[in-house]
């Protein structure tokens, strides 16, 4: 390669790709094999780690390459290759959300979009927002399937009868927080389960041998949190009539309802898990509100999902962190994948959790 000094900065990742692309092809590297980290990269041609990302994700786009989640990136077999997307050929990809739940879309879903958003522009992609507000599921339908998309994810609550037309009929598709089997798609869910059960699990660890519990609306994702928490209180051995299940819709208001009932119980819990932020921030603004407790001392809250504004609240909320970016650029890269090798086999991946203890829990007092 040109040496650095010599190299222009505006092209660097272009001259990499170049680079790459020729050994490939001279066969320095093999079908399936694993090329260099991009740290590895980084170091070796002395740039940064964005300029070797948008190399790799540009022979990503010709097909030469293909990436396995915390695995490494791989040489694609030669099958597979495809011609450089022209700048007046880029995909359109359409971003799909439900109307099933029109006010359930939230920061969650948000840095989720951003991720999205993120991965396309790497790939020079384009990106279209489609909302389903059709009162029919034929009429939505038909609405997706004008649009012409090159491919499309899937974000949200969708009926799965409209669901399965779609991903059935329609173009490649990613499903994002979906339970739907015998499809041919690549689907993202987040460790629900997980994450609910290390949730609480450290609140009984903590001493709490009462417990509210804010759900969700009906769905995998409320199911697969009531079980968590199930799960790791029989296992503790104790009683499940310690538990109170209050009804939530993952919005601010219905945290905040919650809470007011918790107040006016005889028997006060001593600790609340909402199963998303947001209904966890309004709990714990009723209850500092009220002035009859303090937060943790009296009651802790318990959050799930970590987004952005979890520290700014006061005190700043335990919660349960979701990789919400990274789901945003998997989903990417598994359409691209498609997009790129039709024999592509469609995989189902649970993004991992991971607890994220601050000032909003500590033990209860005696």
């Amino acid at each position: 390669m040109t040496p650095p000094e010599n190299r222009k900065r505006t092209y660097l990742y272009k001259q990499l790709a170049d680079k790459l692309r020729s050994e490939i092809k001279e066969g320095v590297y093999h079908a399936d094999e694993r090329l260099p980290s991009m740290d590895d990269l980084s170091q070796q041609y002395s740039m940064n780690r964005i300029t070797v990302k948008r190399a790799l994700s540009e022979l990503r786009a010709e097909g030469l390459i293909y990436s396995i989640p915390a695995q490494g990136t791989y040489v694609a077999k030669k099958e597979s290759h495809v011609a450089p997307t022209a700048n007046n050929d880029r995909k359109t990809i359409g971003l799909v959300l439900s109307g099933i739940h029109p006010h359930s879309y939230g920061s969650y879903h948000v840095d989720i979009v951003t991720g999205i958003q993120e991965a396309l522009s790497d790939i020079e992609w384009y990106l279209m927002l489609v909302t389903l507000s059709e009162p029919s599921e034929d009429r939505a339908y038909e609405h997706v399937m004008q649009i012409q998309l090159d491919g499309a994810i899937y974000l949200g609550s969708f009926e799965p009868a409209l669901l399965r037309r779609l991903v059935k009929n329609g173009p490649p598709a990613v499903l994002i927080d979906q339970k739907m089997r015998g499809l041919k798609s690549d689907i993202i869910n987040v460790d629900n389960y997980g994450g609910a059960y290390e949730a609480t699990s450290y609140l009984i660890e903590l001493g709490h041998r009462s417990l509210a519990c804010v759900t969700g609306f009906a769905g995998h994702i409320t199911n697969e949190r009531k079980e968590g928490v199930i799960d790791a209180w029989a296992e503790h051995k104790l009683p499940p009539s310690a538990i109170h299940w209050i009804d939530g819709n993952y919005q601010r208001e219905t945290g905040c309802t919650a809470a007011e009932k918790v107040l006016k119980y005889k028997n006060r819990p001593t600790a609340i898990f909402c199963f998303n932020d947001e209904m966890a921030a309004g709990a714990l603004q009723t209850l500092l509100a009220s002035g009859k407790v303090k937060v943790p001392e009296d009651i802790s809250v318990m959050g799930f999902d970590n987004i952005n504004w979890t520290m700014a609240t006061y005190p700043q909320l335990s919660t349960v962190q979701v990789e919400r970016f990274a789901m945003g650029k998997l989903a990417v890269q598994r359409l691209q994948d498609t997009l790129i090798n039709p024999e592509h086999t469609p995989t189902s991946t649970a993004v991992r959790t991971q607890l994220k203890e601050r000032d909003s829990t500590s033990a209860p007092a005696k």
